[in-house]
């Protein structure tokens, strides 16, 4: 596998697969980096991993989040392929240079 960029393209082909099966709001191009975000947090919370989703604005980031949680809602979950995942409940928090763990624990 990590001979001629074999791994990148197994990888790749995974993450296009899974992405497919997110059910996208009419319009919403899964793009690159839509693509990236949806893969590595999916996989970051079945795994119960923390994770942080960092990017220039424009870059996927909350748009990533909302498919998410429309998309895993556990036995209510559209599509039959998601129903076998946990529902997913949203918690956004802004951070600053001032931000303590105390205040993401109070919340």
């Amino acid at each position: 596998l990590l001979v001629d960029g074999k791994f990148e393209q197994v990888v790749d082909a995974a993450k296009r697969k899974f992405c497919g099966r997110f059910e996208l709001e009419p319009g919403t191009a899964l793009n690159e980096a839509l693509m990236e975000n949806l893969y590595v947090v999916v996989i970051a919370i079945l795994n119960k991993l923390p994770v942080f989703v960092v990017g220039k604005p424009g870059s996927s980031k909350t748009l990533a989040m909302s498919v998410i949680v429309s998309n895993l809602q556990g036995e209510q979950s559209v599509r039959p392929f998601w129903r076998r995942f946990p529902a997913v409940v949203l918690f956004s928090f802004q951070c600053s240079p001032m931000t303590q763990a105390s205040g993401i624990l109070d919340q």
